[in-house]
């Protein structure tokens, strides 16, 4: 239900996106002296050098500050609410493990609620923005492993 409306959202999206570009186009080709054709291919290669700029600005800002603030940031979260240890789930997917603990039926309620909704933001991000979905599960990633040794070192001491 919920991919579904994101793919009608998306779709939605592009057709409305259409329109500005288009009217762009036609004041470009106005004022420029070019066709109609030709101010459409100049603003889509301006949006496409926009976008592969974000890409990479993204990426860089990512790996320089945003992982590590975001891994503490998780591990945190983790800690605070007392998740369970993810030993015996997938660390390469937090989806599942928060799936896993929604449905874990031995979690108080207040937990498997949380764990829904995070699970749910994560489907979300991941559906919506590739890279910002990739990011987050890089940072989520990280934050289960680090909170499996350090849940696991507590527990041995």
């Amino acid at each position: 239900m919920i991919s579904t409306r994101i793919t009608r959202l998306q779709w939605v999206r592009f057709a409305f996106g259409l329109i500005p570009a288009a009217l762009i186009a036609a004041l470009l080709a106005k004022f420029f002296a070019l066709t109609f054709w030709q101010g459409l291919g100049l603003l889509l290669g301006f949006q496409l050098a926009s976008a592969v700029w974000d890409m990479v600005w993204s990426s860089m800002w990512f790996r320089v500050i945003g992982r590590r603030t975001l891994v503490a940031e998780f591990l945190d979260a983790l800690c605070a609410r007392h998740y369970p240890k993810p030993a015996h789930h997938n660390l390469r997917s937090p989806y599942d493990y928060f799936c896993d603990v929604r449905d874990g039926s031995q979690y108080p309620i207040e937990l498997r609620t949380e764990a829904a909704s995070v699970a749910t933001v994560i489907f979300t991000i991941h559906e919506t923005t590739i890279q910002r979905g990739m990011q987050l599960d890089m940072a989520w990633t990280d934050a289960l492993a680090r909170y499996e040794r350090e849940f696991f070192l507590d527990s041995v001491k």
